[in-house]
C-alpha cells in the first residue's frame, strides 16, 4: 500500500509540475507577443500624433514646435529627416514605404 501511494503521490507530482512549466511557457510566450503589438501600436499611434500636430505649421517650423511637443509629453525624442535616416544607417532602406 506504501508503495502505491508514493507512486501516485510522485505520478501526480510530475504531472502538476509538467503543467505548470507548460503553462509557463504558454503564458510567457503570448505576453510577449501581445506586448510587442501593443508597443508598435503604441509608437505607431506617437507617430501619427505628431504627424498630426505639426501639419498645419510651415515646414520651417517642426523642429521648434517639436521640441517643445517633445518637451510636453515627457518624451525624449529628436526630429530627423529620412534621408538622414538612410544615410546614418540608422534605419534600412528595404524598411521605407
Amino acid at each position: 500500500m506504501g508503495k502505491l501511494f508514493v507512486k501516485l503521490w510522485v505520478f501526480i507530482l510530475l504531472t502538476s509540475a509538467t503543467s505548470f512549466f507548460i503553462q509557463q511557457q504558454i503564458f510567457e510566450w503570448t505576453s510577449k507577443e501581445s506586448e510587442t503589438a501593443y508597443r508598435n501600436e503604441r509608437i505607431r499611434r506617437t507617430f501619427m500624433f505628431v504627424e498630426e500636430a505639426l501639419r498645419p505649421y510651415p515646414q520651417a517650423e517642426w523642429p521648434i514646435r517639436f521640441d517643445a511637443l517633445a518637451q510636453r509629453m515627457g518624451t525624449p525624442a529628436r526630429l530627423v529627416t529620412l534621408d538622414t535616416l538612410l544615410t546614418t544607417g540608422e534605419i534600412d532602406s528595404g524598411t521605407v514605404e
